[in-house]
C-alpha cells in the first residue's frame, strides 16, 4: 500500500485495518522519505516501510519475512483462517458506513481480500450479495422517511446515496413492490 491514495492515506487505511484484522501484514511503499510517516507506519503495526524505487531484492525480502511471520502464526488447517471470523466485522463496518460509496472493492481491499474471493464470500456467509445487503440497509430508513416526513422522495433519494430517484424507486419497488409514493400514501392513510 503507498502512503498517498485517491480516498484516503494508506496510514489511514492501515489503522482502519487493524482494528478489524489485527493479524494482516502490510508494506508500504512509498516515495515520501518522512521519518513522521515512518514512526505512524510503526504505530500502525506497518510489517515493513520501503522507499520508493524499490529494489526488487529488498521487495522479495520484505515479502519473505512477512510470510515467514504469517506461517508463524497461521493455523496449520488454512492460510484463510484468520478471516473466517471476520464476517462479523465487516457487517459492523458495512453497518456504520453503508451511506458512503462502498463498493465491493474498495470494501474487499479494505480487509485484504480480492474482490472476486470476496464477493463470493460474503454471499456465502449472508446469503446475499454485496449489493442487495447495502440495499436492503438503505430501504429501511427510507420507509421511516417516507412515512414520519414530507421530505420529497428525490430528497429522500440523495440521503440515502441512491445515484437518482428513479433508481431509488425502480429498487425500491422492487424490495416492496410498490413505489415509495404508493407506499407513502398506503400507510399514511
Amino acid at each position: 500500500m503507498d502512503i498517498s491514495m485517491p480516498q484516503c492515506s494508506g496510514l489511514d487505511a492501515q489503522h482502519e485495518i487493524i482494528n478489524f484484522l489485527p493479524n494482516v501484514k502490510t508494506i508500504i511503499i512509498t516515495a515520501y522519505n518522512d521519518f513522521s510517516y515512518a514512526q505512524q507506519a510503526v504505530k500502525y503495526k506497518v510489517a515493513d516501510f520501503l522507499l520508493k524505487p524499490v529494489a526488487p531484492d529488498d521487495l522479495y525480502a520484505s515479502l519473505d519475512q512477512v510470510i515467514k511471520e504469517i506461517n508463524k502464526s497461521a493455523p496449520s488447517s488454512s492460510g484463510r483462517a484468520e478471516y473466517t471470523d471476520s464476517i462479523q466485522n465487516i457487517l459492523d463496518y458495512i453497518d456504520q458506513h453503508f451511506l458512503e460509496d462502498l463498493t465491493v472493492k474498495d470494501t474487499a481491499s479494505m480487509f485484504g481480500f480480492s474482490e472476486k474471493y470476496f464477493s463470493r464470500y460474503f454471499k456465502q456467509k449472508t446469503g446475499i450479495s454485496f449489493t442487495d445487503y447495502i440495499t436492503n440497509l438503505k430501504i429501511q430508513p427510507s420507509k421511516n422517511m417516507l412515512l414520519y416526513s414530507d421530505a420529497p422522495i428525490y430528497e429522500i433519494a440523495m440521503d440515502l446515496n441512491f445515484s437518482d430517484s428513479s433508481y431509488f424507486s425502480k429498487v425500491f419497488k422492487r424490495k416492496e413492490g410498490m413505489l415509495p409514493s404508493q407506499y407513502r400514501k398506503s400507510r399514511k392513510l
